[in-house]
């Protein structure tokens, strides 16, 4: 209960930080160098980085520049398919020998895939999505802040 309660405190909290941010104008970091990468912000495609999941878990999420999170999930997978004994039970049923393919496979690590992948695909689609509107509100601060006129009259 304490850590359902902290959690949601903490996300209020960061969410009024961020409406802060927001209305004052914060500016973003467009670039930031790490010991793991170097990221950019820049648009990406949300259905490519779908797809890039789609093809290899972890993938979309390098994609998107999530280089921790992309090489953790496809560890984590690797790892569940290892202990669930899928690629065994894949070849055993390429094979016909589905008997066997039903006795080798342990459906208890077995299980944890769905939901493994509903997670990656959900999350580096998203990602991209939330990546590009950043982009899009640096982009319109960084014109706003070098093209536009000091006595622009904004709007009501």
């Amino acid at each position: 209960m304490y850590s359902i309660w902290d959690s949601y405190r903490g996300s209020v909290d960061m969410n009024k930080l961020y409406l802060l941010a927001d209305r004052e104008d914060a500016p973003i970091s467009s670039i930031r160098m790490g010991i793991w990468d170097i990221n950019y912000l820049d648009k990406r495609e949300p259905w490519l980085a779908l797809v890039w999941s789609v093809l290899a878990p972890g993938l979309g999420h390098l994609y998107v520049h999530k280089v921790i999170t992309g090489l953790f999930i496809f560890t984590f997978t690797i790892l569940v398919s290892y202990f669930a004994h899928l690629p065994e039970a894949i070849t055993y049923t390429l094979t016909g020998r589905f008997d066997c393919a039903t006795k080798i496979i342990d459906m208890q690590w077995a299980l944890y895939l769905p939901s493994i992948y509903s997670f990656i695909f959900y999350d580096a689609y998203v990602s991209a999505v939330e990546y590009n509107k950043l982009f899009e509100k640096e982009l319109a601060h960084y014109l706003r802040r070098r093209f536009q006129p000091k006595r622009f009259a904004w709007p009501i």
